[in-house]
């Protein structure tokens, strides 16, 4: 399934990148309506930050910043969208051109809450803001959409592609694309097949849904929030959850450190093995995408911001 877009813009960066902003509505059945509208030379923001810039933080979201210009009727009508508009209903996703094909780079929905409005004639700038989905995690709890039964194990990539998909807009992924990669291994002296889905720790490891149910003397189960589901398992393998590319990443963080190539797998929305393999460290990610347009591992251990 794909996402349409109503508003796009598309610019040439400082560095003569081609780039493409696109805001997608999830009411349109079909087509896309490619409504232009301009940036403020200010550009877009992207960071990936968090909580602090603590070095081993498990969850490093995400977010993005533009300033549109609202030049006609048209775009104004963008205001009253929003204002009547369910939260994830307009996801941006952000691509650049490789001189053959756009590459997906970011995607979020857009947050309205701070929407700020003016009595001014055209043209007037509007801030919108866009989020990977990871902070509303906390307001969620991880039993939200798929049930999990206490005294019932299920395997780690389950839980992880289950609680990501509660970020939102999953649609636009669609099933056979890559949604999550995976980058972790654990080593032995007669481990074989490294790289190999079968071999993915997290999807051998299996996990009691009772880790994540508090039950009450009542024997009433309360589930944990979403958010505590991914940092925990991120804790036991020591592994990073964040977005690039477009799509998710779990990686190992001694996988920084390591000289040289790293193992990968993929798996699509619905948890299915799409391929796996080896790629340099500064693609993390595989199937041949580069995570950044600068040659250098695009998620620094404390975070980084990109602008264009």
């Amino acid at each position: 399934m794909a996402l349409y877009n109503r508003y796009k813009n598309e610019h040439y960066s400082e560095n003569g990148i081609h780039w493409k902003v696109e805001i997608l509505d999830s009411t349109l059945s079909t087509g896309s309506m490619n409504t232009e509208f301009d940036l403020t030379p200010e550009g877009v923001t992207i960071k990936w930050d968090g909580e602090n810039d603590e070095r081993y933080q498990p969850i490093k979201a995400s977010s993005c910043n533009f300033t549109m210009m609202i030049t006609n009727a048209t775009l104004n009508g963008f205001l009253a969208l929003l204002r009547a508009a369910d939260e994830g209903r307009f996801t941006i996703k952000i691509s650049y051109y490789d001189g053959s094909s756009w590459n997906v780079y970011w995607r979020g929905f857009i947050v309205a809450e701070n929407l700020a409005e003016e009595d001014i004639d055209y043209p007037f700038e509007l801030d919108v803001e866009a989020i990977d989905g990871l902070g509303r995690l906390k307001d969620l709890d991880f039993n939200h959409s798929v049930t999990y039964n206490a005294g019932t194990g299920y395997r780690a990539l389950t839980y992880i592609k289950d609680m990501l998909s509660l970020c939102g807009y999953i649609a636009d992924f669609g099933t056979g694309n890559t949604f999550l990669t995976t980058i972790v291994d654990l080593y032995e002296n007669s481990m074989s097949d490294i790289g190999l889905t079968n071999s993915d720790p997290v999807y051998k490891t299996q996990i009691y849904a009772d880790a994540f149910l508090q039950i009450d003397d009542n024997g009433v189960e309360h589930p944990v929030p979403a958010i505590e589901v991914l940092e925990n398992i991120c804790k036991v393998f020591g592994a990073r959850i964040f977005q690039s590319g477009g799509r998710w990443h779990f990686v190992q963080i001694q996988r920084y450190h390591t000289a040289g190539t790293v193992e990968y797998r993929r798996y699509d929305e619905a948890g299915n093995a799409l391929g796996h393999g080896s790629t340099d460290l500064n693609k993390v990610g595989g199937s041949g995408n580069q995570l950044d347009l600068d040659s250098t591992t695009l998620v620094k251990l404390a975070g980084m911001k990109k602008e264009f």
